[in-house]
């Protein structure tokens, strides 16, 4: 009798395991997001070519922290928070190297309308994709 009594235990146990482990990937997988950020991602060209190293940035609208991802051969892929966002995009290339400082010399070569003074706007959306292609010029 008594190890009936476990086996029942047992498979109560099991159940309600399944069960847990059914909600939680139902409510992990399903929404797409538990931080309130969504994928977005995009290319990134300067003067019709990919932009090889560098940084975007989404600033929300709405005050909420600045959520960025690294630019790497042209691409981009991170997560934002939804909503409109003020963009600005980052690159700088090697200029030269300081040998007493041991480091590269760096120069910006975007243009600050595209960063310090960037009007560029996205709207990052929670159903669908978030894709934002940036074909920047100088002008």
């Amino acid at each position: 009798m008594f190890e009936i009594a476990i086996r029942f235990n047992a498979k109560r146990l099991g159940r309600f395991l399944m069960v847990l482990l059914g909600l939680w990937a139902a409510v992990s997988g399903c929404s797409g997001t538990q931080d309130g950020k969504y994928k977005v991602s995009g290319s990134i060209s300067w003067k019709g070519t990919p932009v090889e190293t560098g940084f975007i940035t989404f600033h929300p609208s709405n005050g909420k922290a600045p959520e960025a991802g690294r630019i790497t051969n042209g691409l981009y892929t991170f997560r934002a928070f939804p909503g409109e966002s003020r963009v600005t995009i980052q690159a700088a290339e090697v200029i030269g190297f300081d040998k007493g400082m041991n480091q590269a010399i760096t120069k910006e070569y975007i243009p600050a309308k595209y960063n310090k003074e960037s009007e560029m706007r996205v709207d990052v959306l929670t159903e669908g994709e978030n894709r934002f292609d940036f074909s920047l010029i100088d002008d």
